[in-house]
């Protein structure tokens, strides 16, 4: 059940921030484990393995799209933390492929308030939020 595998992987994020943060791990181990998070055995490489397939291409897709959001944010003497108004991107269908996979992480990340995706000829279109009126 989805319930079961977030609890064992919160068990492996607790065993492996354990040495990092013994009081706070030792506290939420409690919560639902008996024992002591310091003496449970060290997480296998088998539980460290993502539980999701991985997409090829989708990181370093989404990673190009964010560097073209930040060098727009650079150009214009923005903070990174600038929302972007509205990003369009165009270009072949596999990427337009890899960069829906990331769409969640891309708008979190970017600031973005709108995204759009279409075919086309490769193109990122990238429409900061206007900056407000310093006050003098």
């Amino acid at each position: 059940s989805a319930q079961a595998a977030l609890a064992h992987s919160l068990g492996v994020l607790l065993r492996l921030f354990a040495p990092f943060l013994p009081f706070v791990t030792e506290e939420v181990w409690r919560w639902w484990q008996g024992g002591s998070v310091h003496t449970a055995p060290w997480p296998t490489s088998a539980e460290l393995e993502l539980s999701t397939p991985r997409t090829p291409g989708v990181f370093e897709a989404a990673g190009e799209l964010l560097s073209a959001i930040r060098r727009e944010k650079t150009a214009a003497k923005r903070s990174m933390r600038t929302e972007v108004e509205r990003c369009v991107v165009a270009d072949d269908a596999a990427t337009i492929a890899l960069l829906d996979a990331a769409r969640v992480d891309l708008t979190d990340a970017g600031g973005l308030l709108a995204f759009d995706l279409k075919e086309g000829p490769r193109t990122i279109e990238v429409t900061l939020v206007p900056e407000e009126p310093k006050a003098s």
